[in-house]
């Protein structure tokens, strides 16, 4: 894993681990015959809300299934539904999926309760054991304070859902906000104060028309992580019409939360020579002596 960045010589630790942080840059992939599945990783998590605007009736014991995708239950009971109150005998169903050990392929998820009056299916899903790290991302999210497209967000505060989805970083771009002066002596401008953002653009490989409404409602929500990294709204989805395939790539931009610097003037110049202020990227004020030893920090 790297352990410094914004640097030309990086240092990463000895045995080298590639960072979760790291969001793939897109391989180009042909098209195939395959519709859009999230992906299952044996041993990792996926976290979901099944989100029906009103609830469900159904309140008897439930199990979710691993099923193939014509119905044959290949594993049972993989992991425990869980039930959140919508109204009175009214509820929705909350998952933390750890994906078993099985063959890799394509398969459903299955939601049954204990006399088999429910059997809820979802759209395909595949298992992978390799070759997903290069392809694939996690996309974690929830909204805070306001509940969103039949997400009971106010009451699961801890909640976020969680799916290995193709979506990659096709670009990114710093912005700049660089208050500057003119020296009166020199006539030089002199960098003042300043701020620095990214924003990266991903785009979403081979969704259908249920994945990219899937992605405009994400960007609306108030915490969006992708391997790890914070980001925020910054434009909105946008994706190929559905004319001659029913899956089409998708394209959207977010804020880097972790980018953001400030830059303020220091105000050397009346220092001794020995001594300089420094501000580092928390806004904290930092003195360092001529052989650029840290004396202290101070807020600003």
């Amino acid at each position: 894993m790297e352990i410094n960045n914004n640097n030309f010589l990086r240092w990463a630790e000895y045995p080298y681990v590639k960072d979760t942080k790291f969001v793939p840059c897109p391989y180009p992939t042909e098209k195939n015959n395959l519709p859009y599945m999230p992906v299952l990783v044996p041993g990792e998590v996926t976290a979901f809300y099944v989100n029906v605007a009103n609830g469900v009736e159904y309140t008897k014991g439930f199990k979710l299934n691993l099923i193939t995708p014509d119905g044959t239950i290949i594993l049972e009971s993989i992991a425990a539904v869980l039930l959140d109150s919508i109204e009175e005998d009214r509820f929705n169903f909350v998952c933390y999926l750890t994906c078993p050990n099985t063959t890799v392929g394509v398969y459903r998820l299955q939601i049954k309760n204990s006399d088999n009056t429910l059997d809820l299916r979802s759209n395909m899903v595949r298992v992978m054991t390799s070759g997903f790290e290069d392809n694939t991302t996690i996309v974690r999210y929830r909204n805070n304070g306001r509940n969103l497209f039949g997400f009971n967000w106010v009451v699961l505060k801890n909640f976020y859902q969680q799916y290995r989805l193709h979506i990659f970083r096709i670009d990114q771009q710093p912005e700049y906000n660089i208050e500057q002066y003119r020296s009166s002596t020199t006539g030089k401008l002199r960098n003042l104060n300043g701020t620095m953002d990214r924003f990266v653009k991903f785009q979403s490989y081979y969704f259908d028309k249920g994945a990219h409404e899937a992605c405009e409602a994400l960007l609306f929500h108030s915490e969006i992580w992708i391997n790890g990294k914070l980001y925020t709204f910054k434009t909105g989805y946008s994706s190929e019409p559905l004319i001659a395939s029913k899956r089409s790539k998708g394209e959207f931009e977010l804020w880097d939360e972790g980018f953001s610097s400030l830059n303020y003037c220091s105000g050397t110049e009346g220092l001794p020579y020995d001594f300089r202020y420094l501000a580092d990227n928390l806004g904290r004020r930092i003195i360092i002596n001529k052989n650029q030893r840290i004396i202290v920090k101070t807020s600003i």
